[in-house]
């Protein structure tokens, strides 16, 4: 039919770009599409969950909101880079060869390959977009891996999911972060307390403010080398799909730093644009936060991020942070913790693996067989 050749020529054909005589192996248009997407994608985590990191800090007036925003944007810029020159990547691993198997991605036609990283990352803005507008909670840790779990079953078969890294490193983590968190931010302000009770207040609350500083810019470091790094992993991933290699976005098959620098500065801004509203959701919408809540949360948090970052595991920084907080807020007045807030952000995270995964699968067989007509 019509609408199929000129949609699949749109796709596969016109989105090539001129200036490397239309080329095919370098795929320079391929390549220019994902990495514009890839940037979205890192915006988005940087607007939704970039804050989280100073959002216990500046809930308990330790620091003032605008030079912790500062500070955090600046620590997200830096850390992920540096990081990066320093050769550590185990969470790109994972998002880049621990979901799909990378024999199946490479052994797919470059149209093929090009199609199911655009719908991974296209279904994963499809499910931020309702979340937005349905002013629904949001992990975007999961909606990324729902992307691409969806997509590439759909492209590849069933088989060609790394099951056992996807079902430790992704499925067990959706649900065991948030327990993790309540168990040990409760379990952190129980022995804060403990430590501190014959202590006098005004001497606690001057140590406590410098360690809420110094935790919150460790915690900014975490979350933005957990998070960038989910971007450098699609970036592989669409390596081994045969993009950026031998093109202008990295003609030596390598990721080049400035790519990295992309990513992490993309997430920054997205820190700054949205760093606002998120300290107040997660700051002040779940428990009234003092001194000794923020350090237990913010020392919990730092906690689970590094581990999780070490071992390579792609966690949900909100998951984190927002579990610890009802965790330390039980521990101090169980009745004072805003259960429905509470219920209504755990509520948000369990169906977006699915949710998304489906949209991933549902888009990418629509692109396949509706409108190329079975062609890749």
């Amino acid at each position: 039919m019509f609408y199929q050749k000129a949609l699949g020529a749109c796709l596969l054909e016109n989105i090539r770009c001129p200036y490397k005589n239309k080329n095919y192996e370098n795929m320079d248009g391929y390549s220019a599409a994902i990495f514009a997407l890839i940037l979205i994608n890192a915006y988005y985590v940087g607007y939704n969950d970039g804050a989280n990191a100073i959002a216990t800090a500046t809930a308990s007036r330790a620091i003032k909101p605008g030079t912790a925003l500062f500070l955090a944007s600046a620590i997200k810029l830096i850390v992920p880079i540096a990081f990066y020159l320093l050769g550590y990547s185990a969470v790109a691993g994972t998002v880049g060869s621990g979901i799909m198997s990378m024999d199946a991605v490479a052994a797919a036609s470059p149209e093929k390959g090009f199609i199911f990283v655009l719908t991974a990352l296209v279904s994963a803005q499809f499910w931020v977009w309702i979340t937005a507008l349905a002013k629904l909670p949001n992990a975007t840790t999961y909606t990324l891996m729902g992307g691409i779990l969806g997509s590439g079953i759909a492209a590849f078969g069933f088989s060609s999911v790394a099951w056992t890294s996807v079902l430790l490193k992704i499925v067990l983590m959706c649900f065991l972060t948030p327990v993790v968190g309540f168990l040990l931010g409760f379990l952190t302000l129980k022995a804060s307390n403990a430590l501190l009770k014959n202590k006098k207040a005004a001497s606690c609350d001057k140590a406590l403010i410098q360690l809420q500083r110094f935790n919150m810019v460790f915690l900014a470091g975490a979350f933005a080398l957990n998070n960038v790094q989910k971007s450098m992993g699609v970036y592989m991933l669409a390596m081994t799909a045969g993009m950026f290699s031998g093109s202008v976005f990295s003609p030596n098959g390598n990721m080049p730093v400035w790519a990295v620098v992309a990513f992490a500065a993309a997430m920054t801004l997205g820190v700054l644009t949205g760093g606002f509203a998120l300290i107040n959701t997660i700051g002040r919408k779940i428990f009234k936060i003092r001194h000794d809540h923020s350090h237990a949360s913010l020392l919990t948090t730092n906690f689970i991020m590094v581990l999780a970052t070490v071992f390579g595991i792609p966690l949900a920084a909100g998951q984190a942070v927002s579990s610890s907080i009802m965790g330390v807020g039980a521990a101090e007045k169980f009745h004072r913790v805003k259960w429905l807030t509470a219920g209504r952000i755990v509520a948000g995270w369990r169906p977006t693996l699915p949710v998304v995964a489906v949209f991933g699968a549902a888009i990418y067989l629509f692109i396949a067989k509706v409108i190329l007509g079975g062609r890749i």
